[in-house]
C-alpha cells in the first residue's frame, strides 16, 4: 500500500531506494545500498512556497533509505544559492559566521579542557568506530585518527560534555550548529583525498595542537592551509579536500559543522533535512556509538576528577 503527500502530481519525481532499517553509513547523505522498494520524492513550488512532495510504501516493518538521488537533487538545488563551482574553498568568517569568532576566542579554554584530557589519557574512539562510512578516510594506516564527539545533529553526549563543559558552553552559543568535535590525528596520519557529499553546510576548524616540526597542511580544492594554534578556519567541505601529515607529533582541532548560510526557502529545506531527517538517523547512530564508548572511557575520567 502507498501512501502520498502532495497537492497535485509531481513534474519530475525523484526515485529513491528503500530496504531493511534507516541509516547513514557513510556521512548524513549518503546511504548504503539496498533491497529495492520504489519511493518518489519531489521539490515542487506552490504559491510561492516549496513543499516536498513524496510517495512511500505504508506499513513497512523497517527500512534503509539510499539518498544518492534525493542528495544530488537537493545538491542542484542548492547550487544557484551557493554559487556553484564558482563557490570559495575557504570563507572569512568575520563575515560569513561571526558567532564562529567567539569559538576562536575561547581559544584558551577549549585547549585547556582538550589538554586535560590528553593529559588524563582519555582513549578516544577512532572516527570509524562511531562512524562505520568513515572508514575507507579513517582506517587506511595503523595509525589513528581520534575523535572526542560533543555533538551531532542535536544529540549530546552527556559524559563526553561533562569533561568539558566550558568548551560546550561556547559550542551553545553558535547558532546553526551540526556536529561538534575534538580531531586528533596520530604523528604522520595523513587523510586520503574525499569530498563531503552535501552543500548544506560548512566546516570551521580551530588548531589546539599544532606541530611546528614539518607542520601538517589542509588541502582544499587545491588550496593549502597550514593549521596554527588558536587560529580558526572555514572551508568548503563538498570541494575535495586532504590532510597531508609527516609531523612526528600529533595534530589537534576542533572540528565544528554549521548550517551553511542560505536564503529563506533554501535555508528551511536546509533545516528539515540536518533537525529532522539526518538527526533521527545518521545523528542518533553516531551519537550512540559515542556514547558507548564514554561509558568507559570518559566516565572513568570524571570519576577521577570527583574522587580528587
Amino acid at each position: 500500500m502507498w501512501g502520498e503527500s502532495s497537492l497535485r502530481d509531481p513534474p519530475r519525481a525523484i526515485g529513491v531506494t528503500l530496504r531493511s532499517r534507516l541509516c547513514f553509513p557513510c556521512s548524513p547523505f549518503q546511504l548504503a545500498s539496498a533491497k529495492k522498494l520504489r519511493i518518489k520524492f519531489a521539490i515542487v513550488p506552490v504559491d510561492k512556497v516549496l513543499l516536498l512532495q513524496f510517495a512511500v510504501p505504508l506499513l513497512l516493518p523497517e527500512c534503509v533509505v539510499d539518498y544518492h538521488i534525493f542528495k544530488t537533487a537537493v545538491n542542484r538545488f542548492f547550487g544557484p544559492f551557493v554559487g556553484r563551482d564558482k563557490r570559495p574553498a575557504y570563507f572569512d568568517i568575520a563575515s560569513t559566521y561571526p558567532s564562529l569568532e567567539k569559538l576562536t576566542q575561547g581559544f584558551p579554554v577549549i585547549r585547556g579542557e582538550f589538554e586535560r584530557l590528553m593529559a588524563e589519557t582519555v582513549e578516544m574512539p577512532r572516527y570509524h568506530d562511531v562512524d562505520k562510512g568513515e572508514k575507507a578516510i579513517s582506517d587506511t594506516t595503523p595509525k589513528k585518527w581520534s575523535v572526542f564527539m560533543l555533538e551531532i545533529l542535536g544529540h549530546r553526549p552527556a559524559v563526553n560534555r561533562a569533561c568539558c563543559p566550558e568548551t560546550c558552553k561556547l559550542l551553545e552559543k553558535v547558532p546553526g550548529l551540526i556536529q561538534a568535535f575534538f580531531s586528533v590525528l596520530d604523528p604522520g596520519k595523513s587523510v586520503p583525498e574525499h569530498e563531503g557529499p552535501y552543500l548544506g553546510y560548512l566546516r570551521y576548524h580551530l588548531g589546539l595542537r599544532v606541530p611546528t616540526r614539518k607542520p601538517p597542511k589542509l588541502v582544499v580544492k587545491g588550496q593549502d592551509y597550514q593549521w596554527k594554534e588558536g587560529e580558526a578556519v572555514l572551508f568548503d567541505d563538498s570541494y575535495p579536500h586532504k590532510v597531508v601529515n609527516d609531523s612526528p607529533e600529533i595534530r589537534a582541532v576542533l572540528i565544528v559543522d554549521v548550517r551553511r548560510p542560505l536564503p529563506m526557502v533554501p535555508n528551511l529545506l536546509n533545516m528539515f533535512i540536518t533537525n529532522v531527517v539526518a538527526r533521527h538517523t545518521y545523528g542518533k547512530k553516531v551519537a550512540k556509538k559515542a556514547e558507548e564508548f564514554a561509558a568507559t572511557t570518559a566516565t572513568r575520567i570524571l570519576n577521577q576528577r570527583q574522587a580528587a
